[in-house]
């Protein structure tokens, strides 16, 4: 059997500036809305709150001004939902009032509208959207507080949830798999790191973060959050942090990257595609301001097991630049299954026959490429590994043709823990396949369960170890010598403790489907 998927690894990335921003501030808020960057309030040079705003168009590298504030704001707490920009508290002047407004700015027609308070004022907190709410957590209002609250824009209503364990502001928050991750902060400089979960309203205590801060910018791409800069920094004549950290929020672990180009506070952050724009701040500790605007482009991997040509098996892979603006460069690259280079006939791009193990392409923007590598049925069946590596976001798929039904192969995220759907029926052909791969450097026990379809009730498990990048395929009925002779239907859920890919293949004698699998949080 061949079983292969599409699996989706954040590795390292490229920092690149962005045209200065127009009018330089610091403690701004921001938001990514469909491909545009806004930049909202903030401290100005002469050390006032801004009503400004400014938005980066990301197709034309080109900054335009946006509608006012309705009232000057700074240390606002912004997110958006769909094409709606909200920005909830935050301080005015004089000073550092801190208030309660909550305000919505329809990008499209670029309107101002005030909504309904916040349950309190507050300032310095954390913002986010998740499944169409803002949550909006923590802040100052003379005192430090855990205030946590959502908003619902359909019903113009707060509702105050269960308060943050650790009070504290200038910190950062992101969505990862239906959680809220919010770390950092101060009073001092903190490194706590705290995960709300909105199904359960609780909190549960994370890893924290290597380098106690505040000020920082925090954003979220698949699995990771990555938190930028802050200020507070002892061992810096100008007080602000250079450091980049990432969290890999299935593992609970943290990981250092590449700096900032110039370190800052008094920052926000907006994602677009696999790019995180971190505009204006403060180079120095307290206030100050710059112009300087960089984003960070989270290099990524697609990886696709078991690639097949020979023997009768040809595989193509589509690739698809959904950038308006920017070139992708790809490079994809062929293993075997003991880690060697593997050459074969890649014949779209290569037409003279030439056999490569990789090969690198550039795809225009919103332009799609295919790869194909076939060889004549009396080849070898060679099997192995199809790496792609961008340094922007790209979509692919590929199908596997052979003697049997083809095989289409779509992306799938790295996880610990997850369950899906399985059943065989013997006299219709019908049958579930596996295929796990540990993706650690360190030997994974795999534990997989079969659970009863109505229940829920533990049938059967089996123990694994797998080594190091090892891979297990099997249908499911080989797994279990209970029901290797039996039609079923239920759940298989896997664990491991290591980080793996899993993915699950329902067979029947029209085809092939791929069958989700869910991370188990």
């Amino acid at each position: 059997m061949i079983l292969a998927w599409a699996l989706l690894l954040l590795q390292t990335g490229t920092w690149s500036s962005i045209p200065l921003l127009p009018t330089p501030r610091q403690e701004v808020g921001v938001a990514a809305v469909e491909g545009r960057v806004w930049v909202i309030g903030g401290i100005d040079a002469d050390r006032r709150g801004s009503s400004v705003v400014e938005i980066y168009d990301t197709p034309t590298n080109q900054w335009q001004p946006g509608p006012p504030v309705p009232i000057p704001i700074h240390h606002p707490m912004v997110a958006a939902v769909g094409s709606k920009v909200y920005v909830a508290g935050g301080y005015t002047e004089p000073g550092f009032t801190p208030v309660a407004n909550t305000f919505e700015l329809d990008t499209d027609t670029l309107k101002w509208t005030r909504k309904a308070d916040m349950p309190a004022p507050r300032g310095a907190g954390a913002a986010v959207a998740h499944n169409g709410k803002i949550y909006v957590i923590g802040g100052e209002r003379g005192t430090t507080v855990g205030d946590t609250a959502v908003f619902d824009p359909v019903l113009n209503s707060w509702t105050p949830l269960a308060p943050m364990p650790t009070p504290r502001n200038h910190h950062g928050a992101a969505v990862i798999r239906g959680r809220i991750y919010v770390v950092g902060g101060r009073p001092d400089n903190l490194a706590v790191n705290e995960a709300y979960d909105p199904l359960t309203n609780t909190w549960t205590t994370r890893m924290p973060m290597p380098t106690a801060r505040s000020g920082i910018a925090v954003a979220a791409i698949g699995n990771f959050l990555f938190a930028f800069g802050g200020e507070g920094n002892p061992a810096s004549s100008f007080g602000t942090f250079p450091q980049h950290e990432a969290y890999n929020a299935d593992l609970d672990s943290w990981s250092t990257l590449e700096p900032m180009p110039q370190p800052r506070h008094g920052i926000g952050a907006g994602v677009v595609g696999n790019r995180v724009f971190i505009p204006g701040g403060s180079p120095v500790e307290g206030y100050g301001t710059t112009a300087q605007s960089d984003f960070f482009a989270v290099n990524e991997d697609l990886l696709l097991p078991q690639f097949v040509v020979g023997g009768g098996y040809s595989t193509a892979i589509t690739m698809t630049n959904p950038d308006p603006a920017r070139a992708a460069e790809v490079t994809l690259s062929l293993t075997n299954l003991s880690g060697s280079p593997l050459e074969t006939n890649l014949n779209e791009i290569l037409p003279d026959g030439r056999l490569r193990s990789s090969i690198t392409m550039t795809i225009p923007p919103l332009a799609s490429r295919s790869v194909n590598a076939s060889e004549g049925s009396s080849a070898t069946l060679n099997v192995g590994t199809a790496r792609l590596r961008s340094n922007a976001r790209i979509s692919a798929y590929a199908l596997i043709r052979g003697a049997g039904p083809q095989l289409t192969v779509y992306p799938a995220s790295p996880a610990r823990n997850v369950i899906f759907d399985v059943r065989r029926v013997q006299s219709n052909g019908i049958s579930t396949g596996v295929a796990v791969l540990n993706l650690s450097t360190e030997p994974a026990t795999v534990t997989i369960r079969f659970h009863a379809r109505v229940t829920g009730e533990e049938m059967f498990r089996v123990e694994r170890t797998l080594s190091r990048g090892e891979q297990l395929s099997r249908y499911v009925h080989e797994l279990f010598a209970e029901l290797q002779n039996a039609d079923f239907a239920g759940t298989i859920t896997v664990r491991s403790t290591t980080q793996l890919a899993v993915a699950a293949l329902a067979f029947d004698p029209t085809g092939v489907v791929t069958i989700p699998v869910v991370p188990i949080e």
